[in-house]
């Protein structure tokens, strides 16, 4: 039998500690620049993360629109999700754009009490202009012959995120 001196068993339960620590995955509420890790049950012992960014208007503290990026399509396949206000004019849908990139339209699929949702699967040329692009915009109207209403979502920490939504 061979004795291991107390302090090299000390020194060995602390690096795996800190190991078990620094591979601790990201939880809810998590920040990611601009993005919050979010995570919602779905049944029994499943829980869906993804990424988040709401723009709140200054004056009342309402939501005006929330985006979620992360593996919520049916399949788990990477999906962005606008939640937008009621009211806007559905028929003149719904664009985002990264940087001075090429428009991509969403597909409203709902309107309830919280808003109107539109969607769209992700695709690897849209997914590395989320991680490397500096701003998203998404244009809706109120009215048939209203100006575009544009928001500007800055995209900074989408990348890392991504990651720890498994999406790299």
């Amino acid at each position: 039998m061979s004795v291991v001196p107390k302090t090299l068993i000390q020194a060995i339960g602390l690096t795996l500690l800190l190991s078990s620590v620094a591979y601790a995955g990201p939880k809810a509420g998590d920040r990611f620049g601009d993005w919050v890790y979010e995570c919602e049950a779905k049944g029994a012992n499943k829980e869906v993360c993804a990424l988040s960014h709401t723009i709140v208007a200054k004056e009342s503290n309402e939501r005006i629109l929330k985006l979620t990026v992360g593996k919520l399509g049916r399949q788990g396949e990477l999906a962005l999700v606008a939640l937008l206000p009621l009211g806007i004019y559905l028929p003149g849908g719904v664009v985002g754009k990264v940087d001075k990139g090429k428009p991509f339209a969403f597909t409203l699929r709902v309107c309830t009490e919280l808003g109107c949702e539109g969607a769209l699967l992700v695709d690897p040329k849209l997914r590395w202009s989320l991680k490397a692009g500096k701003t998203l915009s998404i244009s809706f109207k109120a009215r048939p012959r209203a100006e575009a209403i544009t928001l500007q979502i800055p995209l900074s920490g989408v990348s890392a995120g991504l990651k720890a939504v498994g999406e790299e």
